[in-house]
Protein backbone atom coordinates (compact mmCIF):
# COMPACT_ATOMS: atom_id res chain seq x y z
CA UNK A 1 0.00 0.00 0.00
CA UNK A 2 2.61 2.36 1.12
CA UNK A 3 4.36 1.73 -2.71
CA UNK A 4 1.31 2.25 -4.47
CA UNK A 5 0.51 5.49 -2.61
CA UNK A 6 4.62 6.43 -3.18
CA UNK A 7 4.15 5.81 -6.81
CA UNK A 8 1.24 7.98 -7.35
CA UNK A 9 2.68 10.94 -5.25
CA UNK A 10 5.82 10.59 -7.43
CA UNK A 11 3.43 10.24 -10.61
CA UNK A 12 1.77 13.87 -9.74
CA UNK A 13 4.99 15.27 -8.73
CA UNK A 14 6.18 14.38 -12.23
CA UNK A 15 3.17 15.40 -13.74
CA UNK A 16 2.98 18.85 -12.11
CA UNK A 17 6.64 19.31 -12.95
CA UNK A 18 6.14 18.80 -16.70
CA UNK A 19 2.90 20.84 -16.81
CA UNK A 20 4.78 23.85 -15.10
CA UNK A 21 7.24 23.19 -17.38
CA UNK A 22 5.26 23.54 -20.19
CA UNK A 23 4.23 27.06 -19.25
CA UNK A 24 7.66 28.52 -18.42
CA UNK A 25 11.08 29.32 -20.62
CA UNK A 26 13.41 28.08 -18.53
CA UNK A 27 15.99 25.85 -20.55
CA UNK A 28 13.90 26.29 -23.91
CA UNK A 29 15.04 29.77 -25.58
CA UNK A 30 15.55 29.40 -28.91
CA UNK A 31 13.93 26.20 -29.62
CA UNK A 32 11.57 25.29 -32.43
CA UNK A 33 8.18 25.25 -32.26
CA UNK A 34 7.07 22.20 -30.34
CA UNK A 35 2.86 21.66 -30.02
CA UNK A 36 3.14 19.35 -26.60
CA UNK A 37 3.82 22.45 -24.83
CA UNK A 38 1.59 24.86 -24.50
CA UNK A 39 3.27 28.13 -24.93
CA UNK A 40 6.94 28.97 -27.01
CA UNK A 41 10.22 30.57 -26.71
CA UNK A 42 11.52 31.65 -29.85
CA UNK A 43 11.60 34.47 -31.77
CA UNK A 44 8.55 33.45 -33.70
CA UNK A 45 6.64 33.40 -30.46
CA UNK A 46 6.13 37.22 -30.18
CA UNK A 47 4.66 37.25 -34.05
CA UNK A 48 2.14 34.44 -33.20
CA UNK A 49 1.43 35.72 -29.45
CA UNK A 50 1.96 32.10 -27.74
CA UNK A 51 5.17 33.16 -26.10
CA UNK A 52 5.09 31.61 -22.53
CA UNK A 53 4.49 33.99 -20.01
CA UNK A 54 8.40 33.95 -18.26
CA UNK A 55 9.90 34.40 -21.97
CA UNK A 56 11.04 38.11 -21.53
CA UNK A 57 12.55 36.96 -18.41
CA UNK A 58 14.82 34.17 -19.55
CA UNK A 59 14.62 34.73 -23.65
CA UNK A 60 14.62 38.74 -24.08
CA UNK A 61 18.04 39.30 -21.96
CA UNK A 62 19.81 39.45 -25.10
CA UNK A 63 21.11 42.92 -26.91
CA UNK A 64 23.43 43.68 -29.98
CA UNK A 65 26.82 44.36 -28.56
CA UNK A 66 29.61 43.11 -30.52
CA UNK A 67 26.75 40.94 -32.69
CA UNK A 68 25.95 43.42 -35.07
CA UNK A 69 25.90 42.02 -38.89
CA UNK A 70 26.67 38.66 -37.36
CA UNK A 71 24.74 35.75 -39.51
CA UNK A 72 21.29 34.70 -37.70
CA UNK A 73 21.83 32.68 -34.70
CA UNK A 74 18.63 30.81 -33.80
CA UNK A 75 19.75 29.87 -30.43
CA UNK A 76 19.58 33.18 -29.32
CA UNK A 77 16.11 35.17 -28.51
CA UNK A 78 16.60 38.21 -31.24
CA UNK A 79 18.90 38.84 -34.14
CA UNK A 80 21.31 41.73 -34.93
CA UNK A 81 21.43 41.39 -38.82
CA UNK A 82 19.78 43.36 -41.33
CA UNK A 83 16.90 40.65 -42.46
CA UNK A 84 15.52 40.62 -38.33
CA UNK A 85 14.04 43.97 -39.91
CA UNK A 86 12.01 41.45 -42.26
CA UNK A 87 11.73 38.53 -40.13
CA UNK A 88 10.62 40.82 -37.16
CA UNK A 89 13.31 38.89 -34.68
CA UNK A 90 15.33 42.34 -33.89
CA UNK A 91 16.95 42.42 -30.46
CA UNK A 92 15.65 46.13 -28.96
CA UNK A 93 18.75 47.39 -29.22
CA UNK A 94 19.33 47.38 -32.99
CA UNK A 95 17.94 50.05 -33.86
CA UNK A 96 20.49 51.66 -31.60
CA UNK A 97 23.13 50.01 -31.23
CA UNK A 98 23.43 48.52 -35.06
CA UNK A 99 21.89 51.74 -37.10
CA UNK A 100 22.24 54.56 -35.40
CA UNK A 101 25.50 53.34 -34.07
CA UNK A 102 26.80 52.97 -37.35
CA UNK A 103 25.80 57.14 -38.25
CA UNK A 104 24.47 55.91 -41.38
CA UNK A 105 27.63 55.81 -42.92
CA UNK A 106 29.35 52.96 -44.86
CA UNK A 107 28.57 49.46 -43.01
CA UNK A 108 31.62 47.36 -41.63
CA UNK A 109 32.96 44.41 -43.67
CA UNK A 110 31.13 41.63 -41.39
CA UNK A 111 27.90 43.55 -41.51
CA UNK A 112 28.01 44.04 -45.73
CA UNK A 113 29.06 40.16 -45.68
CA UNK A 114 26.02 39.07 -43.61
CA UNK A 115 23.52 41.08 -46.11
CA UNK A 116 24.60 38.99 -48.73
CA UNK A 117 25.01 36.20 -47.20
CA UNK A 118 21.09 36.35 -46.27
CA UNK A 119 20.15 37.65 -49.86
CA UNK A 120 22.10 35.03 -51.25
CA UNK A 121 19.77 32.41 -48.71
CA UNK A 122 16.80 33.38 -49.40
CA UNK A 123 17.07 33.19 -53.44
CA UNK A 124 14.91 29.87 -53.41
CA UNK A 125 14.35 31.14 -57.57
CA UNK A 126 18.20 30.29 -58.96
CA UNK A 127 19.41 27.48 -59.80
CA UNK A 128 22.55 25.06 -58.65
CA UNK A 129 25.16 24.46 -60.09
CA UNK A 130 25.91 20.75 -60.19
CA UNK A 131 22.52 19.81 -60.21
CA UNK A 132 20.02 22.49 -62.19
CA UNK A 133 23.39 23.50 -64.24
CA UNK A 134 26.00 20.44 -65.35
CA UNK A 135 29.01 22.66 -67.12
CA UNK A 136 31.73 20.36 -69.16
CA UNK A 137 35.09 21.59 -68.59
CA UNK A 138 36.83 19.17 -70.77
CA UNK A 139 37.14 21.02 -73.54
CA UNK A 140 35.85 20.93 -77.51
CA UNK A 141 32.76 20.16 -76.29
CA UNK A 142 29.37 22.28 -74.93
CA UNK A 143 30.25 24.39 -71.89
CA UNK A 144 26.76 23.71 -71.05
CA UNK A 145 25.86 19.69 -70.59
CA UNK A 146 22.63 20.30 -68.69
CA UNK A 147 20.48 23.39 -67.86
CA UNK A 148 17.19 22.74 -66.04
CA UNK A 149 15.19 24.78 -69.19
CA UNK A 150 12.32 24.02 -66.25
CA UNK A 151 13.42 27.35 -64.82
CA UNK A 152 13.37 29.32 -68.03
CA UNK A 153 9.27 29.09 -67.58
CA UNK A 154 9.56 30.75 -63.91
CA UNK A 155 8.01 34.40 -64.31
CA UNK A 156 11.43 35.99 -62.99
CA UNK A 157 13.17 34.08 -65.74
CA UNK A 158 10.80 34.98 -68.45
CA UNK A 159 10.38 38.67 -67.73
CA UNK A 160 14.20 38.97 -67.81
CA UNK A 161 14.65 37.09 -71.03
CA UNK A 162 11.92 39.55 -72.42
CA UNK A 163 14.51 42.15 -71.76
CA UNK A 164 17.19 40.87 -73.43
CA UNK A 165 16.22 42.25 -76.91
CA UNK A 166 15.51 45.73 -76.05
CA UNK A 167 18.59 46.95 -76.60
CA UNK A 168 21.24 48.39 -79.28
CA UNK A 169 24.62 46.86 -78.46
CA UNK A 170 27.02 48.71 -80.28
CA UNK A 171 28.37 51.42 -78.57
CA UNK A 172 27.95 54.97 -79.49
CA UNK A 173 24.44 54.45 -80.68
CA UNK A 174 21.45 56.35 -78.81
CA UNK A 175 19.36 53.94 -77.16
CA UNK A 176 15.17 54.31 -77.15
CA UNK A 177 12.38 52.63 -74.92
CA UNK A 178 9.33 52.20 -76.41
CA UNK A 179 5.80 51.67 -74.63
CA UNK A 180 5.69 48.06 -74.70
CA UNK A 181 9.45 47.68 -73.28
CA UNK A 182 8.65 50.09 -70.65
CA UNK A 183 5.92 47.74 -69.61
CA UNK A 184 8.09 44.43 -69.72
CA UNK A 185 10.51 46.81 -67.16
CA UNK A 186 7.67 47.93 -65.21
CA UNK A 187 6.67 43.53 -64.79
CA UNK A 188 10.18 42.73 -64.23
CA UNK A 189 11.03 45.38 -61.24
CA UNK A 190 7.12 44.30 -59.69
CA UNK A 191 8.68 40.50 -59.74
CA UNK A 192 11.82 41.50 -58.07
CA UNK A 193 10.31 43.94 -55.62
CA UNK A 194 7.73 41.11 -54.57
CA UNK A 195 11.06 38.57 -53.45
CA UNK A 196 12.37 37.80 -50.25
CA UNK A 197 15.80 39.19 -51.44
CA UNK A 198 14.85 42.53 -52.89
CA UNK A 199 13.06 42.74 -49.39
CA UNK A 200 16.40 42.34 -47.61
CA UNK A 201 18.80 44.08 -49.74
CA UNK A 202 15.59 46.85 -49.35
CA UNK A 203 15.98 46.55 -45.39
CA UNK A 204 19.23 46.50 -45.41
CA UNK A 205 19.57 50.10 -47.32
CA UNK A 206 17.22 51.38 -45.26
CA UNK A 207 19.09 50.35 -41.86
CA UNK A 208 22.32 52.10 -43.54
CA UNK A 209 20.58 55.14 -44.37
CA UNK A 210 20.92 54.69 -47.92
CA UNK A 211 17.33 54.33 -48.94
CA UNK A 212 13.91 54.38 -47.56
CA UNK A 213 10.64 52.07 -48.41
CA UNK A 214 9.32 54.41 -50.96
CA UNK A 215 12.65 55.58 -52.24
CA UNK A 216 14.37 52.18 -52.83
CA UNK A 217 11.91 50.76 -56.42
CA UNK A 218 12.81 54.17 -57.77
CA UNK A 219 16.67 53.62 -57.40
CA UNK A 220 17.00 49.94 -58.30
CA UNK A 221 15.16 51.40 -61.19
CA UNK A 222 17.48 54.28 -62.08
CA UNK A 223 20.43 52.40 -61.67
CA UNK A 224 19.51 49.40 -64.05
CA UNK A 225 17.54 51.01 -66.74
CA UNK A 226 18.27 54.80 -66.58
CA UNK A 227 19.97 55.65 -70.14
CA UNK A 228 23.33 57.30 -69.64
CA UNK A 229 26.69 57.53 -71.79
CA UNK A 230 29.33 55.49 -72.12
CA UNK A 231 31.79 57.72 -72.94
CA UNK A 232 32.66 60.91 -70.91
CA UNK A 233 33.89 62.77 -73.78
CA UNK A 234 30.05 62.18 -75.44
CA UNK A 235 26.65 62.77 -74.81
CA UNK A 236 24.71 60.08 -76.63
CA UNK A 237 23.06 58.03 -73.94
CA UNK A 238 23.68 54.42 -75.46
CA UNK A 239 23.99 52.43 -72.23
CA UNK A 240 22.22 51.54 -69.11
CA UNK A 241 23.43 49.62 -66.17
CA UNK A 242 20.97 46.72 -67.18
CA UNK A 243 22.25 46.34 -71.02
CA UNK A 244 26.26 46.51 -69.97
CA UNK A 245 25.73 43.78 -67.57
CA UNK A 246 23.03 41.67 -68.61
CA UNK A 247 23.02 42.21 -72.25
CA UNK A 248 26.98 43.30 -73.56
CA UNK A 249 27.75 46.21 -75.77
CA UNK A 250 29.57 46.17 -78.78
CA UNK A 251 33.54 48.00 -78.89
CA UNK A 252 33.52 48.93 -82.10
CA UNK A 253 34.35 44.89 -83.85
CA UNK A 254 37.04 43.71 -81.73
CA UNK A 255 35.86 43.31 -77.85
CA UNK A 256 32.42 43.10 -76.09
CA UNK A 257 32.17 45.20 -72.68
CA UNK A 258 30.03 43.96 -70.25
CA UNK A 259 28.01 40.78 -70.68
CA UNK A 260 28.00 38.67 -67.64
CA UNK A 261 24.47 36.67 -67.67
CA UNK A 262 25.22 33.60 -68.48
CA UNK A 263 21.92 33.36 -69.26
CA UNK A 264 23.05 35.27 -72.23
CA UNK A 265 26.03 32.14 -72.96
CA UNK A 266 23.48 29.73 -72.85
CA UNK A 267 20.11 30.63 -74.66
CA UNK A 268 20.30 29.35 -78.43
CA UNK A 269 20.91 32.02 -81.48
CA UNK A 270 18.61 31.76 -84.55
CA UNK A 271 20.07 28.78 -85.65
CA UNK A 272 19.19 27.30 -82.25
CA UNK A 273 22.38 25.69 -81.68
CA UNK A 274 23.82 26.95 -78.24
CA UNK A 275 26.14 30.32 -78.79
CA UNK A 276 28.92 28.89 -76.67
CA UNK A 277 31.45 25.80 -77.44
CA UNK A 278 34.11 25.21 -74.97
CA UNK A 279 37.73 24.87 -76.51
CA UNK A 280 39.70 24.77 -73.31
CA UNK A 281 40.31 25.95 -69.96
CA UNK A 282 43.80 27.40 -69.39
CA UNK A 283 43.77 27.05 -65.44
CA UNK A 284 41.58 27.61 -62.55
CA UNK A 285 41.33 29.84 -59.76
CA UNK A 286 39.71 30.67 -56.81
CA UNK A 287 38.29 34.28 -58.09
CA UNK A 288 34.89 35.80 -59.62
CA UNK A 289 36.26 37.09 -62.68
CA UNK A 290 37.10 35.23 -65.88
CA UNK A 291 37.91 35.93 -69.51
CA UNK A 292 36.67 33.94 -72.59
CA UNK A 293 37.87 33.88 -76.33
CA UNK A 294 34.88 34.09 -78.33
CA UNK A 295 34.66 33.26 -82.05
CA UNK A 296 31.68 34.31 -84.12
CA UNK A 297 30.32 34.12 -87.72
CA UNK A 298 32.53 32.35 -90.89
CA UNK A 299 34.83 35.09 -90.66
CA UNK A 300 35.97 33.61 -87.07
CA UNK A 301 36.17 36.99 -86.07
CA UNK A 302 37.41 37.20 -82.32
CA UNK A 303 35.73 38.76 -79.50
CA UNK A 304 37.61 39.29 -75.92
CA UNK A 305 34.93 38.79 -72.88
CA UNK A 306 35.56 40.15 -68.96
CA UNK A 307 33.39 39.47 -66.92
CA UNK A 308 32.25 37.82 -63.40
Amino acid sequence: MRESILTICLATVWIGIVCAQSDSCAGRCGDPLNSAFNCQCNSACSRYGDCCPDFSVYCQEDNCQGRCGQSADFNRPCQCNPSCVTYGDCCSDYQVTCVNGGGGSTPGVSTLAAAIQDIWNSDTNRMNVGTDIVIDLNGNTKLFSYVNEAFFSRPTYQAFIALLDNYDRTIGRAESQSSAESTEINNFMNLLMSSEAMTIGMNFLISQGKATASSFRGLVSELWFNFYSRSSSSSILDSSGFEHAMVGELQGTSSVSGFHSWIQFYLPGESREPRLHLHGVSGRAECERGRVHLVRGPERQGLLLSGH
